[in-house]
């Protein structure tokens, strides 16, 4: 990994929480980055280091010298302050990478359930993409959390990997009820929702990324479900 300048070529904003950034690379940084790379925005005078997923959809996109990744509002009140007061459209940031990601599962042969929550989608996401993209051929099914149906991200990628895979399929589920009847959410956590989708969790392994209170609440029900441990991958990305 390699420090290097980068501009900030556009900013959309995708939720209320949630900024798509585009930022320019240089030629030495233009090859087809892993699924699982991301970089660091390196802060002046801070040793803070804080992950930001090169978000995977068109490949192509690094070949024309720029990568997307997703912001969202971090722990650190320093490193929100510098975020808020630099990303404008035009800055010059350092930032430096890629990195690759190793902390991955390795897949057995078994139907594969994915849970996450909030903007932990991406990195799960990338790793979907990855797995199907071996050939994979046993049921995946994703699960993801959001606070609210303003706060969805990728839902797009989501149903675009149903579409082109056929054993692959996706749920999204609510803490704030949608008041619609005529959407596909389910509501409340993944925790209360998880044994109307599956009475049974014994024969798959399962991948969960998100905040500790997450994790530890999903994996109390997912072993209440027959989930082995041993089949089990906790991500703790936070």
């Amino acid at each position: 990994p390699k420090e290097m300048i980068s501009e900030i070529l556009s900013i959309k904003q995708v939720t209320l929480k949630i900024k798509d950034i585009k930022l320019s690379v240089s030629k030495r940084f233009t090859f087809i980055p892993d699924k699982l790379s991301y970089i660091e925005i390196i802060i002046p005078g801070s040793d803070i280091k804080e992950k930001y997923y090169i978000l995977y959809n068109n490949k192509n996109d690094i070949n024309y010298g720029y990568i997307n990744i997703l912001i969202d509002k971090r722990k650190n009140l320093h490193l929100n302050k510098y975020l808020n007061n630099t990303l404008i459209i035009g800055e010059i940031i350092t930032i430096k990478g890629p990195y690759l990601d190793k902390n991955s599962p390795s897949f057995s042969d078994k139907p594969t359930l994915f849970l996450s929550k909030n903007i932990n989608i991406i990195k799960t996401l990338n790793i979907i993409n990855e797995l199907l993209a071996t050939g994979y051929n046993h049921p995946i099914m994703l699960i993801s959390y959001f606070d609210d149906k303003k706060d969805i991200l990728l839902m797009e990628e989501m149903h675009k990997l149903q579409f082109l895979y056929k054993n692959f399929s996706y749920k999204i589920t609510l803490f704030n009820k949608d008041p619609s009847n005529t959407s596909r959410f389910l509501f409340g956590s993944v925790a209360k929702n998880i044994n109307k989708i599956f009475p049974d969790l014994g024969l798959h392994y399962i991948y969960m990324n998100g905040e500790n209170d997450f994790l530890i609440e999903i994996n109390k029900k997912i072993i209440e479900l027959g989930s082995k441990e041993e089949n089990i991958f906790i991500d703790k990305n936070n």
